[in-house]
Parts: C-alpha cells; structure tokens; sequence
C-alpha cells in the first residue's frame, strides 16, 4: 500500500484554562457507565448545571492560547457555549473532529475562499486561519445569536477581522425569515432552524447561497444539523459554477430523505469520500473515520496518516448514522488521487 499523505493533525488551540461552569458540564453529561450512580450523577448534575448556568453562580470564562509558542494570543472564551467543549474535553486532546481539519489543510490552498457554514464560535475559521501560508479569505455564516456573538469576539481577540467575515444567516433554499432554536435549550452545536417559533425559537435571516455577491468559494464545510441538502439546494449555482471542494456532515435519521444531498450533490457531477485517519499497528492498517476514539487510538499506536476512502451513495447505509463526508467534483478528482489508498 503506497499513500503520499499528511501525518498528524497540527493544533493552534493550546488549553489555558478551564472555567467551573466547563468542568460542571463535563462531570454531569459524561459519567461513565449506566448505573444507578452514573444515571443519578447525570440527572441532577444537569439540572444543577441548568441552574448555575442560568444564575452565573459559577466562572464562565475561559481562556486558550491561539496560534503557536511564539507569536500565540490569548483568547477568551465563554464557557456557557457548550460547543467550546471542542478546545477542553478530553476526546479532543489531539484536535477536534481531526479528519475534517486535515481535509481542510490538506485541500486548501494558499489563497483559497472558505465558507464556514454553521461556524458557531468559529473553530474551523480559526484552524484554517492558522495554516501556515494560508492567505486567503474566510466566511463564517452562524445565524444563532449567542453564538454568533461568540463568532465575532474569537475572532477580533485573535486579531483576525480583516481576513474572516462574519456572517448572522442561515442558509438553505429560500430567502427570507425563520426561527432558529436549540432543542435541548442547551448545546448550541445542535441549533436547528424550524418554521414556526411555537418552539421558543428565534427569529433569523435566512438566505441561499446563490443569492449573496460573495467571493466563489474554493472549500466549503457545512454543518447545518440535518439542512445540508437545502444548503446546497440554495447554492447550486455557486457550485456548478466553481465546483469547491465540500466537506458536510450527515445524520442518517431515515434511509431515503437522508441521501437527498448525496442526490444534489451528484446531479452537480460530486464523487464522495470518507476522510480517514490511517494507523499502521504491527499486523494491519486501520482506517477509521468520525465517531472512532481518536484520541485513543492515538494513544495505543502513534503515529497516523490522512486519507480519503471512496464512497458510493449505495454504501451509505453500512455506515454509522453520523459521519462527515468529503464531495469531490469529478472534475478535481485528481487532485486528491494522492489521498486515496492504493492496494499493491
């Protein structure tokens, strides 16, 4: 086997400090096991996690390093967005969601456009912002509001206004109004737009993508929580036109209605891709992909590499139900040939 890959994923974020409130929320939503004393240790410490949230009675800011030893700054953040778990929580000790971070350093160039789409606090902006030569222009498009504020205070402490533009709109395959919520009232990675605010939501611009005079994208990630394929329904004419490299994350909740993006995305002429991360341990190589203790694996074996694996939307369904996918146009497939596992 012969794969001219990336090894191991480069991390800006540097951990400094950890907030009360964090540490409360990581002790009440991740005992281990499921008896009697984990379930009761889940059940109230949530609902005290609630109540301190809500009253500030415990520290909420945080703060990490940005960027390397030398020429890092120190940014603070607010631990009452549970999605900054991403930077603290254990599972993350090597990076957060690492094969969709080394799609990201190894398919943009120097000067490519990104859109960020579903960039809560901006950690993939960030991460690209941060490789070394990357010049290029940055759009970060977040319409919840709390996260949004999150978005804009990230980047102005990392120095990092004049190169990422922040953007407060949903997008999907309509322009107009809706209502963005979270459903649990708590982890903001899970915000989803709905069409009425009966369910306590907020109102929010939404957009397609064909409709904004933006720069063409050259890579795309969108993590809209289950809205991909209105996404690019709303967009596919920036995408025919430009074709972008498009990584996005996929729940497969029902069978049929849940390949609706891999439908879109192949009239548009995409190939798919699962990133991977490859270990070589002293009998077989192991390739595995999102949803796996990378962390651990990281541990037991060291050293990994980066990799692409072929995908058919007919294999879809012998996956896990959450995965992150990488949408490659025909046209640029090889561009990432050198990704791909090749058996001798």
């Amino acid at each position: 086997m012969k794969n001219k890959a990336f090894e191991s994923c480069r991390n800006p974020f540097t951990v400094m400090h950890v907030p009360g409130l964090a540490k409360l929320y990581l002790w009440a939503h991740n005992p281990e096991g499921l008896n009697l004393g984990s379930r009761l240790r889940r059940f109230f410490g949530q609902k005290l996690y609630r109540i301190l949230r809500k009253t500030q009675a415990l520290p909420q800011r945080g703060t990490i390093r940005y960027g390397d030893a030398e020429r890092g700054v120190s940014v603070h953040f607010n631990a009452g967005n549970t999605q900054f778990l991403s930077l603290y929580d254990k599972p993350y000790r090597y990076g957060y969601e690492i094969e969709t971070s080394m799609v990201l350093d190894s398919l943009a160039e120097n000067d490519a456009v990104f859109y960020d789409i579903g960039s809560n606090w901006g950690h993939f902006s960030l991460f690209l912002a941060s490789k070394p030569g990357y010049d290029g222009k940055i759009f970060a498009f977040e319409p919840f509001p709390s996260s949004f504020i999150d978005l804009q205070s990230t980047i102005e402490q990392a120095g990092l206004s004049g190169r990422i533009t922040t953007c407060p709109v949903a997008l999907s395959d309509f322009d107009g109004e809706s209502f963005i919520g979270l459903p649990d009232g708590i982890r903001s990675g899970l915000a989803s737009l709905s069409s009425a605010g009966s369910s306590g939501g907020t109102p929010t611009k939404v957009a397609k993508l064909d409709s904004l005079n933006l720069p063409p994208p050259s890579l795309m990630k969108i993590d809209v929580e289950g809205n991909e394929a209105r996404v690019i329904i709303g967009g596919s004419k920036t995408i025919a036109k430009n074709t972008p490299y498009i990584v996005f994350e996929h729940h497969r909740e029902s069978i049929e209605p849940s390949l609706t993006v891999f439908n879109e995305l192949k009239k548009l002429g995409y190939l798919f891709y699962l990133p991977s991360l490859q270990f070589a341990t002293a009998t077989n190589t192991l390739r595995v992909t999102y949803g796996e203790d990378y962390a651990g694996l990281i541990d037991r074996y060291g050293k990994y590499s980066f990799c692409l694996v072929p995908m058919r939307v007919e294999e879809r369904c012998l996956f896990p139900p959450q995965l992150n996918i990488l949408a490659v146009h025909k046209g640029k497939a090889k561009n990432v040939k050198h990704l791909v596992p090749r058996e001798d």
